[in-house]
């Protein structure tokens, strides 16, 4: 990945396929002592919360009951993120919202045992190489049930300059809405955002929605 790159290390998830499932921010530290990995997971009524929220945007959604939204709208996205489903027609909103379910009781299913009771769990792991904790960040930034369990994934690291702040954001036209939201809010407050696209790709419709709220 470009980050890889950047930092001078393999530490992230870095396949042509899409790898990146949560938000992991990357802060700098003065030493090899100070460096660890955060990893911050839901609660369980984070989750299910979540989880009802699309069953009742997918009963309305049928019902014929759902107000459309335009990108432009972007400040009711921006507090309400999950009518970002609700950009697109009724059929394909419908489409995104029952693959939704079905990845979201999937992961409940595959890695329930991560959700936090009652309130969210955080994981701190120390570490002096970053070898020591690709596997850990491949569980939990890439893991396709797993990662859906993590709310978000912060590294220390010695090679990172202080002054700086690193953002691996998903996909923003994956088709997943807390891609989606997460792509949204750090865009809306970063200082530089570098989008990478395939060098004899042309910018997505959908991923040009993104310039348009930031």
């Amino acid at each position: 990945s470009l980050l890889n790159a950047l930092i001078g290390q393999v530490l992230l998830p870095n396949e042509y396929k899409q790898c990146t499932q949560t938000t992991t921010e990357i802060r700098g530290c003065d030493s090899e002592d100070e460096q660890f990995i955060q990893i911050e997971y839901f609660s369980r009524k984070e989750f299910d919360d979540y989880k009802k929220d699309i069953v009742q945007l997918i009963s309305e959604e049928q019902s014929g009951k759902v107000k459309r939204y335009a990108f432009e709208d972007f400040e009711v996205l921006l507090h309400f993120p999950i009518n970002c489903f609700l950009l697109y027609s009724s059929e394909e909103s419908l489409r995104r919202l029952q693959k939704e379910l079905t990845e979201i009781e999937n992961a409940e299913r595959n890695a329930s045992a991560y959700l936090a009771e009652p309130h969210e769990k955080i994981e701190k792991i120390k570490y002096v190489k970053h070898e020591e904790i690709i596997s850990v960040l491949q569980r939990s930034a890439a893991d396709k049930h797993i990662s859906r369990t993590v709310k978000r994934i912060t590294v220390w690291t010695r090679h990172v300059d202080k002054r700086m702040v690193y953002y691996d954001a998903p996909g923003f036209d994956a088709g997943n809405k807390r891609h989606r939201d997460l792509v949204i809010q750090r865009a809306m407050s970063a200082d530089v955002i570098v989008f990478v696209v395939r060098f004899s790709a042309t910018l997505s419709e959908k991923n040009s929605e993104l310039f348009s709220v930031c």
